[in-house]
């Protein structure tokens, strides 16, 4: 880590930046000689595994995100999709009769 002085950071700024980000360089700025912060390059940030399961989802949607599936319609997939909160079943894609007659 090369140390340097608040007035060089401040006057090269954007080159230590640079530094920091293409070289992956690291400065430890000194004021009178005592560190006060260090110019660093930040953790990766952690990118969550698209197959886990959300924690919120768990236990409720029984699902292999492993397993593949090939679908020609919404049917299918509801079909092969089970819900098992509150009782929620697959929806039927049968025209349902809306008129009803009186008598």
């Amino acid at each position: 880590m090369t140390k340097i002085n608040t007035h060089d950071a401040k006057t090269r700024l954007s080159a230590l930046l640079a530094a920091v980000e293409e070289r992956g360089e690291s400065f430890l700025i000194c004021r009178n000689g005592k560190p006060v912060a260090a110019l660093v390059r930040p953790p990766a940030p952690e990118v969550p595994d698209p197959l886990q399961v959300h924690p919120e989802l768990q236990g409720r949607i029984l699902y292999d995100p492993t397993e593949h599936q090939s679908f020609k319609t919404i049917a299918d997939l509801a079909a092969c999709v089970f819900f098992h909160v509150g009782g929620i079943q697959p929806v039927s894609q049968e025209p349902r009769d809306t008129h009803r007659g009186t008598s």
